[in-house]
Formats: structure tokens, sequence, C-alpha cells
């Protein structure tokens, strides 16, 4: 990623846990293994992951989402047909390991026998999807996806997308300088941009073949039930060495790591505990109805951070590279992230669902009868934003439909 100017200082205890939380369980296995060979001070007293061998890990570890079937579990929801929906499909096939679409429109329409406006819309359409991000034709376009989503497309943050060359180059002091910004204003929106995710789709599958859940999902009885799939988990403690006046320096300050260590790894298990309550509570209903993703409600990290008590920094931390196991498989945390869209408590995937299924029952039917009916149902949106949701699915309007 892009080194940016400004950094904020973490203290040891805190640059700890924000190391140790987002690691999956292979890294963290590998991590304190690495740290308790180098430190007489933290004791490795079991490490599960090193007595399994090949066959045992496949029967434990469910094989990880890959991003292309993630991307067309959503372009299948959207209900948008025809050449942008073949389109939308090559878009998500030509995507880079890094979720980077390298084709230009030209490319993409003479690939998916589209024409060049139906590519447009086929790549705005892959753009909407979980994680967002995804399909951009560059960092700076990925970040503003992200911010624009989070309705700070005014920003400064969202302005600095397209000077990142210029803040690489000149520094963030010079930077501020020549543009008349006040240093601790581009400092603010620097820090902005660093909570932005540079690489989206880390957290489904490439080459790797295989995951290991850390939140559980399942039922008891008539219920559902969050907790903690600790199993794997290295097991450390502070060793029982003598501890005496005379202690040298280095082994002090081995002493004050194994601590933190220790206790990142506590602070972690909770933040999890607390990630898997709050996911559940929110998106009960996505669960119960099998992983429906009509189903998922609105939930922002923003708003995930509230309900867990932290950053949202850590929220960010906590969903990477991490999984769940729910009663139908084994599902990436980051996408029980849903985006909201103009209308009120459901996920823009629904809501473009529900235009499509009334536009088929009633042909006849305006974007301003339309846009009444879903308000009667709770949906408000704009007719505008009938219209452009019909033009996403590629459906002509009453009067052409009139016509056939």
């Amino acid at each position: 990623m892009l080194e940016i100017g400004i950094r904020t200082e973490l203290g040891p205890r805190l640059r700890t846990y924000a190391t140790l939380l987002p690691l999956g369980l292979g890294d963290l296995d590998a991590t304190i293994a690495h740290e308790a060979a180098d430190n007489p001070w933290l004791e490795l007293v079991n490490r599960p992951l090193s007595g399994l061998g090949g066959d045992e890990l496949r029967t434990i570890a469910a094989p990880g989402p890959s991003l292309l079937d993630h991307l067309e579990a959503q372009l299948a929801a959207s209900g948008v047909r025809g050449a942008v929906l073949r389109a939308a499909r090559y878009v998500s096939e030509a995507l880079d390991e890094h979720a980077y679409l390298r084709d230009d429109i030209a490319t993409v329409a003479r690939c998916a026998d589209a024409t060049q406006a139906q590519a447009s819309q086929a790549v705005a359409l892959v753009q909407r999807c979980e994680p967002t991000g995804v399909a951009a034709r560059s960092l700076g376009e990925r970040f503003r996806l992200q911010l624009d989503e989070a309705g700070e497309r005014g920003s400064l943050a969202f302005a600095l997308t397209f000077e990142l060359d210029a803040l690489a180059a000149e520094g963030s002091a010079s930077f501020a300088s020549a543009r008349e910004l006040a240093f601790d204003e581009l400092a603010r929106a620097l820090r902005r941009l660093r909570a932005c995710d540079p690489d989206p789709a880390r957290d489904f599958a490439r080459t790797v073949d295989r995951v290991f859940p850390e939140i559980v999902i399942e039922r008891d009885g008539d219920s559902l039930i969050s907790s903690i799939d600790g199993r794997f988990w290295p097991d450390v403690r502070l060793a029982s060495l003598e501890v005496t006046r005379d202690l040298s320096q280095p082994m002090r300050t081995a002493r004050s790591r194994a601590r933190l260590i220790v206790e990142a790894l506590t602070r972690r298990k909770t933040t999890l505990e607390r990630l898997a309550v709050a996911l559940l509570d929110r998106q009960r209903n996505y669960f119960i109805s099998g992983g429906d993703p009509r189903e998922l409600l609105p939930l922002s990290g923003r708003e995930l951070a509230r309900e867990v008590g932290c950053a949202e920094s850590t929220i960010s931390r906590a969903i990477t590279a991490r999984y769940a196991a729910t009663p139908f498989g084994t599902i990436s945390v980051r996408s029980l992230i849903a985006r909201r869209p103009g209308a009120v408590g459901v996920t823009t995937a629904a809501v473009r669902h529900r235009v499509s299924e009334l536009i088929q029952s009633f042909p006849q039917s305006s974007d301003e009868v339309i846009a009444r009916a879903l308000r009667l149902s709770g949906i408000r949106l704009a007719r505008r934003t009938v219209a452009k949701y019909r033009h996403e699915l590629g459906l002509a309007s009453s009067r052409e439909r009139g016509r056939t």
C-alpha cells in the first residue's frame, strides 16, 4: 500500500494487539511459535496446528469461498439480466489477484459482446458489490468507492484520492504548504485514508484451499447461538522463571514483551466473542434464511464498531481474513457487512430485486407508480432512483414495455 506521510504512533500494548488481531490461525500459530522460540519468558504450552496432518486439516477446515463465487451470488441476486449481466460476469472473472480491473471499457465490451454503455453499467454493478472496492482501476478509485459508500464524497480525504502520487512524491508537509492546506486538516484526512482497505479481497480464497473458522453460528434447538472456536489457537503463558534484582535489561525487555503477547491474545479472544454476538444480533434473519443475500441488513463498519464497543479500525482488523462456520457453510465475516442503499432498513440487492419483481408483476406501471408501491412496504425511493435501478437491471421504461 502507498505509504502516506504522517503515521499515528501506537503504544507497545496497542501495537501488539493490532498486529495479532487480524492474523488468521495459520499466521497466528507461526507468529506465536516464533515469539516463543526467541523469548524465554514466553512458554508455548500447546500448538494444536502443528500436530495436524494434511488429511486431518482437510477434514477440520472448510475451503474458503472464492471472490468469484461471492460476486456471482450478488450478481444473481441483483435482478440484472441480459448483456449487462454477461458483461458483469466477465468483469468478475477478469479481476486480478488483488481484485483490480485491468481491462478498459472497450475491452470489456468486446469480450462480453456488449455495447460500451452496457460495459460501463457492468463495471459499476460489480463495483457496488461487496467487498467495497473490487473492480477498481486504481488505488485512488478503490478508496473513492469506499469513501463514497461511507457518505464522504465531499471530504478532503475523497479529494486526496486524486492526488496520491503527488502526496507520495512531495511528502505531506510540502504538499500541504503548496496547496495552502492546514497541516492538521491534512493529517485528519490522511488518517481517514489509512482507514480505507487497499486489498478488500484478501479474505477470499486465492491460493489457499482451507481456512479455520474462528466464529461459529449454530443452531441450538429452535434458536441460533454464537461462539468462538479456539480449538486451534496456540496456548501460551508466562514462563515461571526466577526474577532477581540483577535481572539484565534484555531479560526485562523480553519479560515485558511476553506479557504483552499474552495480554493481546486474551484481548483478541474477547474482541472476537463480542464481534460474533453483534453479527448474529444484526444479521439473524440472514442466518435463519440459510444465507439469502436479500436478508442481509445494512451494516457498516462504524455501526458494528459501536455495537462491539471498539474503534472502527479495530473492526477492520477483526474481520480481516476471518471466517465463520454457519449452518449453511463457511463464509467470510466481511461478507456480513452489507451496504445501505437509498432505502431504509434493507440492502441495495434486496431493493433492486424488489423493483424487478414489481416491474415483472405490473409491466405497465411507471417508475413513479413503482416508487409509490415501494413506499407502501416501507421502502422510500425517489422516482429517479427507481429509474436508475431499472436501468441497471436492463429493463425498459413503462412506455417501451407497453409497445411490446
